[in-house]
């Protein structure tokens, strides 16, 4: 065989150039470099799982690291934390600045972030800043635990409002791998924060700027979920013109800063915002240090903003070391002077003046109105309370004075008022700019309305307040409030608030250096404690005045002073406003003398004209020929047994010209007896045991010795006489020392006399008894106690006829006598109350006539169902209506505060902590 031709031509092996050593070479290279690649490949899977390892043991470590140092921080002590593996430095990273405002003014702290900047063996970069832990990738931060700031929500009255705490903690020193100590700083600047806001009462919105940190897109993620914030980029609003109604994040990255501004409470009026806080006790406060009066001066109270609804006299305070009502002094109110009380003369006082001591002569014998004087030169010891013009008694404790509003009236000028418009012509909110209706200075007033908001208006000490029309009425208007803060004299007169007597709706703020003139009727308050005041003749004000020394002019010229016909028409009347009370001079047992001693009324004439027809005890509606016919009887004999009946019953015993007449005797459980004649009924709750009367059963036959107790299908309309007991109380709330009488008369189908008109008031209530037989005339009955006033009555007593009836006249004429006998009480002076009763079953009341005939005297119309309710009912009618030894309806009470909530509405406070490695 040839082998030559099986070889590769030389042409051929050069184009192919391989020989086996180089393929040896080659195939080695690749398996190296094969291999290589595994190996970095290997290595680089390694290196992210050491990493996220160390990530993860990172976090929890600063996690708890951040628990540590924030409870020995609340705690104040000495600890420890402990930190693995970690290479990093303490560092100056931005800085917090928080603000609050009030909608007017601001008030902001700030602190630097110093911050804990850290990486891991697994080269993880971390941060430590403001008590939040922050990851760092690609210089992006994010928030793995989050920063010490709380923004939340909570209800208040019905309404969403925002709450926030910050507590950012800072640290100082030096931190690393290992244990550390931490203590308070010696230098210890914790609390840089807690003055946020301390001079605000409310909080409108707060904002919050993180500035310069590197942390910046951290932060903004952060606020933007804790505070549930819009990007200034979807709303109207940006970070420097949002007040907090809707809450906005901004975020300006080429400055490393963001901003979130968030709704607190929200608007409150300037007023409260203000640090004025009114005391005001009563409807006029004077004080000096000797003062009196010489004129007449009337002080009441009103209240639902209606000063036709007086309720009662209210006060007069003077903080004065003395003060002396002279002769001519006239006070329908109650005094109460915070040192001596005095007279110079014989003044008259409505109700009974106070004073932390009173120059007096002492009221009554030993143990009689302790601690009572009169107030007159020269007693008439004889005299009795109610023949005095003037009583007083001691405070039990000085009542606090009014502080002044000098410096809280230049913090409004300054901070608030200063470079608003002036307020001129028609001033109402939305002439202030927006912003509720501020005004600096004040000048040709003609109207002031508050509808779209409250409005403020400054007067500086250059200036003085005229806010008087000599021929046309100021008006004020609006549901909010006009207020003028005046440091300098004020003049005011013919202001008048519509559509209601609201005081609330003005008030005149004044400093102590301002002169006070009220030329002419105001509607208002006037609270300028300290300052002079001038208050002129014949002037009426509705509100409350707060101010220092006063004069009170007498419209009387007559040296010799004011004749009578000049008393019945007041120099000064004061009207206050009841809502505006905060304070109270009295303690518990000031009021309980006052309730003693205070109602100096006329001696008063009561007469009670007590139904005693047939219904009001058992009867039987049923039989129209004789309700007094009973159902059932039960026989009773000569030996005291159980009342054998549970209903009420009458004695049946009698008839015809009295034939085979016995009477029952009745015993309590007390041993207490009482007579039942013929027909007379009773009920078996208010008794024990019963018999036949001895008198009634001795040397007769066996079968007179027993009486029947008749039983009936209705009770009565009065069964157990609560009339009698509530007629009782009545009569025993009088007051024969104060010269009060009483009369006791009822009706069937005739009148009767029980008591004749007279002062023997305790006969008076033995007299008064429940009979129930015969038919209904209210008339007859009402006629024998205007016969008693005719021939019995004395001047200057007050006159008062309660009737009580359980059913109509049986007769039409009968109502046409009691029409004659309603005009003859007019002329008499008397005035009528009249009662209906109902029952279960009666003839119907007849209201409307009742109505009307205690309508015609100037009395009332009461009615009830319920004989139990007549004592409350009688009752009632003796406080309210006729004023028998009532307590006063002076209700001493706070009703105008305010509430503030800077205290806890934020929460700012910076805490420090020092780490020794």
């Amino acid at each position: 065989m040839n082998s030559v031709g099986n070889r590769p031509s030389s042409h051929a092996h050069r184009d192919r150039g391989v020989n086996p050593q180089l393929g040896i070479v080659l195939l080695f290279m690749m398996v190296f470099v094969g291999g290589t690649l595994v190996f970095v490949v290997g290595m680089g899977a390694m290196d992210t799982i050491q990493s996220q390892t160390h990530g993860e043991k990172t976090e929890q470590d600063l996690q708890q690291f951040d628990s540590d140092l924030t409870t020995i921080a609340a705690q104040g002590e000495t600890g420890s934390v402990y930190l693995d593996d970690l290479d990093g430095e303490i560092v100056d990273d931005g800085k917090l600045e928080v603000t609050v405002s009030d909608g007017y003014r601001t008030d902001t702290e700030s602190t630097n972030l110093t911050t804990f900047a850290a990486e891991d063996d697994g080269g993880n970069e971390y941060a430590y800043q403001a008590g939040g832990v922050w990851e760092i990738h690609d210089d992006r931060a994010t928030p793995m635990s989050t920063p010490n700031i709380d923004y939340y929500q909570e209800t208040i009255d019905d309404e969403e409002v925002g709450r926030i705490d910050i507590s950012p903690l800072s640290l100082e020193g030096t931190v690393g791998s290992g244990e550390h100590t931490v203590q308070q700083p010696q230098d210890d600047n914790s609390g840089e924060f807690d003055t946020l806001g301390n001079d605000m009462d409310y909080v409108d919105h707060v904002t919050v700027e993180v500035t310069e940190t590197a942390y910046h897109h951290g932060w903004y993620s952060f606020l933007e979920d804790e505070f549930d914030a819009v990007d200034e980029s979807d709303v109207d609003d940006d970070c420097d013109s949002a007040s907090g109604e809707v809450t906005v994040i901004c975020h300006d990255e080429s400055a490393e800063s963001v901003t979130v501004v968030a709704a607190v409470d929200g608007d409150a009026p300037l007023a409260d915002l203000v640090d004025i806080e009114p005391a005001i006790f009563g409807g006029l406060f004077l004080e000096g240090d000797e003062g009196q009066l010489d004129s007449t001066l009337d002080v009441n109270s009103y209240e639902n903003d209606d000063t036709e609804e007086n309720v009662s006299d209210d006060l007069f305070l003077a903080n004065y070391e003395s003060y002396d009502l002279h002769n001519h002094a006239t006070v329908d109110g109650i005094p109460v002077v915070n040192g001596t009380l005095g007279s110079n003369g014989n003044p008259v006082i409505s109700q009974l003046g106070y004073g932390t001591a009173v120059d007096g002569h002492p009221v009554g014998s030993e143990g009689e109105a302790d601690g009572v004087y009169q107030l007159r030169p020269d007693p008439d010891e004889n005299a009795q309370p109610h023949q005095v013009d003037a009583l007083a008694t001691e405070l039990s404790e000085p009542f606090d004075d009014i502080d002044r509003i000098d410096d809280e009236l230049e913090q409004l000028h300054d901070e608030y008022l200063d470079g608003e418009p002036e307020a001129d012509g028609e001033v109402s909110a939305t002439d202030g700019d927006g912003q509720e209706g501020l005004f600096d200075g004040a000048s040709d007033i003609d109207s002031l309305d508050s509808s779209d908001g409250d409005v403020h208006v400054g007067v500086d000490g250059h200036n003085a307040l005229e806010l008087i029309n000599e021929s046309d009425t100021i008006t004020v208007s609006g549901d909010n409030q006009t207020n003028f803060y005046v440091d300098g004299n004020v003049e005011l007169g013919n202001v008048e608030i519509e559509p209601d007597d609201s005081a609330d709706s003005l008030w005149i703020y004044g400093s102590s250096n301002s002169e006070i003139t009220i030329d002419d009727d105001f509607q208002g308050v006037v609270y300028a404690p300290g300052a002079d005041i001038d208050i002129a003749a014949d002037v009426t004000i509705d509100g409350a005045v707060v101010a220092g020394d006063g004069n009170l002019e007498s419209s009387n010229q007559n040296p010799q002073g004011p004749q009578d016909d000049d008393i019945e028409e007041y120099d000064v009347e004061v009207n206050f406003d009841e809502s505006l009370r905060t304070e109270t001079p009295f303690t518990d047992s000031d009021e309980d003398l006052y309730f003693e001693y205070g109602e100096q009324r006329m001696p008063l004439d009561a007469t009670f004209v007590l139904d005693r027809s047939g219904s009001m005890g058992p009867h039987n509606p049923n039989d129209a020929v004789d309700p007094y016919n009973p159902n059932d009887e039960v026989d009773v004999g000569e030996d005291w047994e159980p009342i054998p009946t549970g209903d009420p019953f009458r004695n049946m015993e009698g008839g015809f010209l009295g034939s085979n007449e016995r009477d029952v005797e009745l015993r309590d459980e007390d041993g207490n007896t009482e007579r039942l004649e013929y027909r007379d009924y009773a009920h078996p709750d208010d008794w024990e045991d019963v018999r036949v009367h001895p008198d009634d059963h001795s040397g007769v036959s066996f079968w007179e010795r027993t009486a029947s107790l008749g039983l009936y299908n209705h009770p009565g309309n009065d069964p157990t006489s609560e009339r009698v007991d509530a007629t009782r109380n009545f009569i025993g709330m009088m007051n024969e020392t104060d010269g009060d009488r009483a009369g006791v008369y009822d009706f069937d189908r005739d009148g009767h006399v029980l008591h004749h008109l007279d002062d023997d008031l305790e006969a008076a209530q033995a007299n008064v008894e429940g009979h129930a037989d015969g038919g209904t005339n209210m008339a007859d009955g009402f006629e024998l106690a205007l016969n008693d006033y005719e021939n019995y009555g004395e001047d200057d007593q007050e006159r008062v006829t309660v009737l009580l009836s359980d059913g109509q006249n049986n007769y039409p004429e009968d109502d046409a006598a009691m029409d004659a006998q309603v005009e003859r009480a007019n002329e008499l002076n008397v005035t009528l109350y009249t009662v209906g009763l109902g029952g279960l079953e009666h003839d119907p009341i007849p209201e409307d006539e009742l109505e009307e005939w205690a309508e015609q005297t100037g009395g009332s119309f009461h009615s009830t169902d319920d004989a139990e309710e007549l004592f409350d009912l009688f009752e009632t009618i003796a406080e309210e209506e006729v004023e028998v030894d009532a307590e006063p309806e002076v209700e001493i009470t706070a009703t105008h505060e305010r509430d503030v909530t800077a205290d806890y509405a934020v929460s700012a406070s910076e805490q420090v902590v020092e780490i020794d490695s």
